[in-house]
């Protein structure tokens, strides 16, 4: 019989090699704040799963729709500033009870 934690590594990994991504990401967990809708009016506080030079995964409690754009302010860790990205969200998924999983592409510019 497995353990928990065994479970849980199991589930991870079968979650790996069922990724699709063309381009591979890196953990890279911070605290985030989204900014979003017309007015920038809409603050969500998430965390960061993953990132890669063409997205970032981020968890947070709202299911965002497909296509909402918005800026993503991210902490650095050795200046104590913000760096500020513009992302559009390409899909979301529940990942547990009031959590969800959304992927967010990179934008060129603020076109938010």
């Amino acid at each position: 019989m497995l353990s928990s934690v065994e479970c849980l590594l199991k589930e991870n990994q079968t979650e790996l090699l069922s990724e699709r991504r063309s381009v591979e990401r890196k953990p890279f967990v911070r605290p985030v704040t989204i900014r979003a809708g017309r007015e920038q009016d809409i603050v969500a506080f998430a965390f960061s799963r993953d990132i890669s030079p063409v997205g970032i995964g981020l968890i947070s409690q709202i299911s965002w729709k497909e296509r909402t754009r918005g800026s993503i302010e991210v902490l650095s860790t050795k200046r104590h500033e913000c760096y500020v990205i513009y992302a559009e969200v390409r899909w979301t998924r529940v990942f547990g009870d009031n959590w969800y999983y959304t992927g967010w592409r990179f934008l060129e510019e603020d076109n938010t």
